[in-house]
């Protein structure tokens, strides 16, 4: 008898860790996936996107399936190197296009209340981790449609420097296109801080404010402003 419930309370012991072992890995799986950082002001909108991103990927695998002449690597759509990657691809990382009108940098006023949405999104196509495409999504009519295909650079140094930010805590990301110039940036949020900028073309360097100003509509000197006698 004694045995029986000394094998017994093994039994559940083991149970008992299986399952906590089984909680640690999902909330380790639930962790804040780098995609998850970058806000979205329609989830409603992310998610018609998504479904839209999904629907041309499967178009284009059944067509190039079909193919009778089997998929030249050439005439693959989003770079893919071969059907078999091509049919394997999937949708990954989804964000949206935010922007700040020249007049607000002309003017100098705080960037953080004057990014506003583009109305476009990009979501990338993986190739299981590459992005080797980024397709970018705009309303048109009343629906959403595919309106360009690029390579798959930017997703990747997005997906990068989310990654990196997400592992030092950071609470939100926007992706800034900056109209009339070839620097665009993210907006990073912090908790308990100020909100910084960082140029694509120079990851790891964190900007405030006035040197983003600085960079994109320098202040004027002081024998610019001050009048003539």
């Amino acid at each position: 008898m004694i045995k029986g419930l000394k094998r017994a309370a093994s039994y559940l012991l083991l149970i008992g860790i299986a399952i906590m072992g089984g909680q640690a890995s999902m909330a380790s799986s639930s962790a804040a996936f780098p995609g998850d950082l970058f806000p979205k002001t329609s989830d409603s909108d992310y998610l018609e996107c998504r479904a839209m991103a999904k629907a041309n990927l499967a178009r284009q695998i059944a067509r190039f399936s079909n193919d009778d002449s089997g998929g030249v690597a050439t005439r693959l759509p989003f770079g893919a190197h071969s059907l078999e990657e091509l049919r394997t691809a999937t949708i990954g990382l989804g964000f949206e296009v935010f922007t700040i009108s020249p007049a607000i940098l002309k003017l100098r006023l705080p960037l953080e209340q004057h990014v506003e949405p583009t109305g476009t999104w990009h979501f990338a196509v993986m190739a299981g981790q590459r992005p080797m495409a980024l397709l970018t999504l705009a309303r048109i009519s009343g629906r959403w449609c595919v309106v360009e295909t690029r390579d798959g650079k930017l997703a990747e140094t997005l997906d990068a420097i989310a990654s990196r930010h997400a592992a030092q805590g950071a609470e939100s990301i926007r992706f800034i296109r900056m109209p009339l110039v070839d620097h665009d940036l993210v907006q990073v949020q912090y908790p308990a801080t100020h909100v910084h900028y960082e140029l694509l073309s120079a990851p790891g360097k964190l900007l405030h404010d006035d040197e983003v100003l600085n960079l994109f509509s320098p202040a004027p000197r002081p024998s610019e402003s001050a009048p003539l006698e």
